[in-house]
């Protein structure tokens, strides 16, 4: 945790000299995600979302719904990502397996 606590340290520091720079926001998010500091971590990835949008962010923000247990937050991320990506395999397993998770198995696959 040490480590991702200074990684976010120095990335604050680069938003300084860059702050429209998604990729700083995607990887603080990252360091937040691993410290379990989800809500942080969301703000951060949605911020990184709305400067450059990418399939890994959507990913990202829709894994960490998913360790919350908030299934349908994360089926619309997925959602979102999908109709900028309709071809992202990763996004079309990740949302077809959450509407399994939610018992909606006719929306799944």
């Amino acid at each position: 945790m040490g480590r991702h606590k200074a990684a976010i340290e120095v990335f604050e520091e680069c938003l300084t000299l860059e702050p429209s720079d998604w990729e700083v926001y995607f990887f603080i998010g990252l360091c937040y995600k691993f410290m379990r500091l989800y809500d942080e971590a969301i703000e951060n990835l949605k911020k990184s979302k709305e400067l450059q949008r990418h399939d890994q962010t959507f990913l990202e923000i829709a894994r960490i719904h998913q360790l919350q247990q908030d299934y349908q937050s994360a089926v619309q991320v997925c959602l979102e990502g999908i109709e900028s990506s309709p071809e992202n395999t990763e996004l079309l397993t990740l949302v077809g397996l959450l509407y399994v998770r939610m018992g909606e198995n006719d929306f799944a696959f």
